[in-house]
């Protein structure tokens, strides 16, 4: 699951009992009032003997844009960052998790991008493109991506 850093106030209020936790160099501290900059995943558990429940992702945005936080000039609007499955399930553009998963390529990620690219509409795949040229103008997936 994901949502912005702006909302972490929102996930506070919807899981008032909740433990939630800071995932931050290799270890989980509890969420201070003051979200650590560093901190891109929250993890989520009902008391201290419960199993973890939930991973919440957390994804930058700068008025009406999604920013990526490894570039902030990697862009996108808000209204253009999300697909719904034909049940209502929302998920993160397959596009973005692709280029999420580029910076160190996992053999999983790999069978991802081969999975995916193919079924990509133009934008999305030119959007992927420019993005990763943008990281990485040498990126291993970009004759793949532009083919």
């Amino acid at each position: 699951m994901g949502i912005l850093r702006r909302d972490v106030d929102r996930l506070r209020r919807a899981l008032p009992h909740w433990q939630i936790f800071e995932a931050r160099s290799g270890s989980l501290l509890p969420l201070s009032a003051d979200l650590h900059p560093a901190t891109n995943s929250l993890w989520c558990r009902r008391a201290t003997t419960s199993p973890w429940s939930i991973e919440v992702l957390l994804d930058h945005a700068d008025g009406l844009d999604w920013v990526f936080r490894r570039s902030p000039a990697i862009r996108r609007p808000l209204s253009g960052i999300m697909r719904w499955t034909g049940d209502g399930v929302p998920y993160l553009a397959p596009e973005i998790q692709l280029l999420y998963k580029s910076k160190a390529i996992r053999p999983r990620d790999q069978a991802d991008f081969e999975r995916t690219v193919p079924k990509l509409d133009a934008g999305a795949r030119q959007w992927l493109c420019t993005a990763l040229r943008a990281l990485t103008p040498d990126h291993v997936w970009l004759t793949a991506c532009e083919g």
